[in-house]
């Protein structure tokens, strides 16, 4: 570790004589009309070729030589490009505002000639904004970031509707959701058919495929972190939704004009006001989630952010079954820019999750309770020594509190686990000459069980053989090194090729039966002396091409996954002191190639990808220690999106994905047995056979009255309609047997056929 860290300071020191006779410009980047910061902001100076880009709280930092005169030129989607002269010889502090665009389609769409694109993006990351997750085809007519997030190349879902992501070949736990830098542990409302995000409630969206900064930890297979909207610190603004699902209501303004601001949303489904169950519907699901966030601005050189979200679901019957799931997160920021070089994150974090299923009626009074408890105090520290070199660093621990399965009888229940995860790392963004760049760094994590527990022992075959006991104290500790690095290297100014590998380890994993991610009954597990962590290898390469708004990019990548946990056939992960028995682990890796386009010409929008690829496991125990498909094996995936803006009040949308039927275990036979001849089903092979063919077209259309001084506020109509010609894309099969034909009947259930749906949406700002 002090080799690597010594390492890393000798290469960014490597140009210090170049700073003797520089001058640093440092400030923030906001909305002008809002006060918002601005998230990945292209700051570039025009005379020397020298950038750099905002980090997550617009602060951006760029050391440039004071031989000559320059401008900075500030780029972002969706905002007019901005300018700010600097004709001083010392060290500046400029901030700015950058103009949101209104205008055309063509003219939203703000992009820097390859030569002027400065930012070191050697990590898969993507920027989404909510103004293009807006566009596209609404599901239910409401904007949905993982919906949108699904769409990219690489990611797979399972059925209509789900907002389960499989990023690259890896599961659905295996991603690091954030909320202001919470962890999000069920992203989904109503068994995933809406996500957590409220659409009025998030600023920006940054998704990490496989080869995230050396600041994530936790996960080894994506990241999606997003950030919550500030509040306008000029004027009030107020925001409603309505739609045959949800309804939305949402108010930001200044506490002080120019200076601190507030941010606070609800939003509530419909469908469980107007039905009770047991009528015309068997199960009633409903949701509700609440959005709060405070900026203080606490002089010139210190902000404070503070973060709250609750949401909470309840799926109910007529018979007295309930299942209930929620998330509660917060968090505390204080930002420091110590000075011009020199800025420092200081962040208090919690988040609770849990997860309860009651059965009451007159003979039973049944209830299932799991869930995941965190406190996580950590510090970031940027230094941006100069234009081309920049280091981060930092440290973390969370508290954990895991509740596997409580019942009210304690012979099936398991006990609460406790555990600290630290982390550690330090990252070098370094860029030499116009054509190469670098991003490498290292980050240790250390997992480690505590208190008072109450273990199985286990022999080779899965018998238990004891217990042992752990009174007080550390019982069992975990640790890895986790090295990433990315080249990128630009032969020409309108081509890249980039090449990266990082590893990354995961100390808790989810124990589900579903593997689809409509089921809300799950249960986080963490690290044991029983349970291994899993590791993750990741090589990635690719080759864009870029000119003017066209975009080109080829993407290759394998992964190799130790320690992968799958279960045995008919495990029973519910009332199950011994879950572990029902558990197995091995190898697992995944490999693909993606192929994506983008373009914009004149009023029409869109993007092509096709993606070919592969997850397959080998787990010993598991399909006789054979190699089989993982659920999400998903080799031919082809999605192309559209949009096409009319005017200043007319879009249209279309959305055509096409995919492979997903794995799935069907029976090759079935046995009758029994008087009431049941069936029984014979099978083989894990995951041998597959759905069939996916494949579904959405359009939509908005409508926008135009902003007039004689009308308080505006409005917006979106109409869209799911799976247009009602292609039956099974969920999955029942069989079933007929005495008419004395043999057992396949069929398939469908969750959605064509859905039409709508939306409105009202926005009035006032002083």
């Amino acid at each position: 570790m002090r080799t690597y860290v010594w390492l890393i300071l000798c290469l960014a020191s490597w140009q210090a004589s170049w700073a003797q006779s520089s001058l640093t410009v440092s400030g923030y980047v906001t909305d002008q009309s809002t006060g918002e910061a601005l998230i990945g902001v292209t700051v570039y100076d025009t005379t020397s070729r020298q950038g750099t880009v905002t980090n997550g709280y617009g602060f951006y930092s760029l050391t440039l030589t004071t031989a000559v005169s320059r401008g900075l030129r500030f780029s972002y989607v969706g905002y007019r490009t901005g300018w700010l002269a600097v004709g001083a010889s010392e060290d500046q502090e400029l901030d700015i505002g950058l103009v949101p665009q209104t205008q055309t389609l063509q003219q939203v769409v703000v992009e820097a000639s390859l030569e002027e694109v400065v930012e070191i993006r050697t990590f898969d990351r993507q920027n989404l904004t909510m103004e293009q997750v807006r566009k596209l085809p609404l599901f239910l007519a409401e904007p949905d970031v993982i919906k949108a997030v699904q769409l990219q190349p690489g990611i797979k879902t399972l059925g209509d509707g789900s907002s389960g992501m499989f990023v690259r070949g890896g599961s659905n736990d295996q991603n690091l959701i954030l909320i202001d830098e919470a962890p999000i542990y069920n992203p989904s409302h109503m068994f995933g058919l809406v996500s957590v995000f409220n659409p009025l409630a998030v600023n920006s969206v940054q998704l990490y495929k496989s080869n995230m900064p050396a600041r994530y930890g936790g996960r080894v297979a994506a990241v999606l972190d997003t950030k919550m909207k500030e509040g306008n610190r000029y004027s009030t603004q107020l925001a409603a939704t309505l739609s045959p699902l949800v309804s939305s209501l949402t108010l930001n303004g200044p506490i002080r004009k120019g200076g601190a601001s507030y941010f606070v949303s609800a939003r509530k489904s419909l469908i469980d006001l107007a039905f009770e169950p047991g009528g015309a519907l068997f199960l009633v699901p409903g949701f509700y989630d609440f959005n709060l966030k405070v900026n203080a601005p606490l002089g010139t050189k210190d902000r404070l952010y503070a973060s709250y979200y609750q949401g909470a679901d309840q799926l109910r019957t007529a018979e007295g079954f309930s299942n209930d799931w929620g998330n509660r997160i917060g968090s505390v920021r204080w930002n420091r820019q110590w000075n011009a070089k020199l800025f420092t994150n200081l962040s208090i974090i919690y988040s609770d999750y849990d997860n309860q299923v009651l059965f009451r009626d007159s003979l039973r009074d049944y209830s299932w309770l799991t869930g995941i408890e965190d406190l996580n105090p950590k510090l970031d520290v940027y230094y941006y020594l100069n234009a081309k070199h920049t280091i981060e660093a930092g440290m973390g621990t969370i508290i954990h509190r895991f509740t596997p399965g409580q019942s009210a009888d304690p012979a099936t229940s398991l006990p609460e686990i406790q555990a600290l995860e630290h982390g550690v790392y330090i990252q070098h963004d370094a860029q030499w000459g116009d054509r190469l760049g670098m991003q490498y760094g290292l980050r240790f994590s250390l997992f480690q069980n505590y208190g008072h527990h109450t273990w199985f022992e286990f022999n080779e075959n899965y018998q238990v053989t004891g217990t042992a006991t752990s009174q007080d104290g550390i019982y069992h500790s975990q640790s890895a090194w986790e090295p990433r690095l990315s080249v990128r290297y630009q032969p020409s100014t309108q081509q890249s090729v980039k090449v990266s590998y990082a590893r990354n380890a995961q100390y808790l994993q989810v124990l589900q039966n579903n593997a689809l991610a409509y089921t809300s009954l799950e249960t986080w597990f963490p690290t044991t002396p029983n349970i291994a962590p899993i590791v993750s290898d990741a090589l990635a390469t690719s080759w864009e091409y870029r000119q003017e708004k066209n975009l080109i990019r080829l993407t290759g990548y394998y992964k190799w996954l130790h320690n992968q946990l799958d279960y045995v056939d008919h495990a029973q992960l519910v009332e199950n002191p011994r879950i572990v028995s029902e558990t197995r682990t091995g190898e697992a890796r995944a490999y693909g190639v993606e192929l994506e386009t983008e373009q914009s010409t004149g009023p029409v929008t869109w993007q092509a990808s096709y993606t070919w690829s592969r997850a397959l496991r080998t787990v010993p125990g598991i399909n006789r220690g054979e190699t089989y498909r993982a659920p999400f094996d998903i080799p031919h995936d082809g999605r192309i999106t559209g949009v096409y803006t009319l005017n200043d009040r007319w879009e249209a949308s279309a959305n055509f994905v096409a995919m492979s039927g997903r794995p799935v275990t069907l029976p090759i036979g079935f046995f009758i047995d029994g008087d009431d001849r049941r069936p029984v089903p014979i099978y083989t092979d894990r995951n041998g056979g597959r759905m069939p063919v996916y494949h579904r077209l959405d359009l939509g259309v908005t409508y926008t009255t135009p902003v007039r001084p004689d009308r308080p506020g505006t409005w917006s109509f979106s109409m869209s309609v799911f799976n247009v010609y009602g292609r039956k894309n099974p969920l999955g099969y029942a069989f079933r047997y007929d005495p008419r034909v004395d043999a057992v009947v396949p069929s398939q259930y469908v969750l959605f056929r064509t859905l039409p749906s709508f939306s409105i949406r009202y926005n009035l700002s006032f002083e």
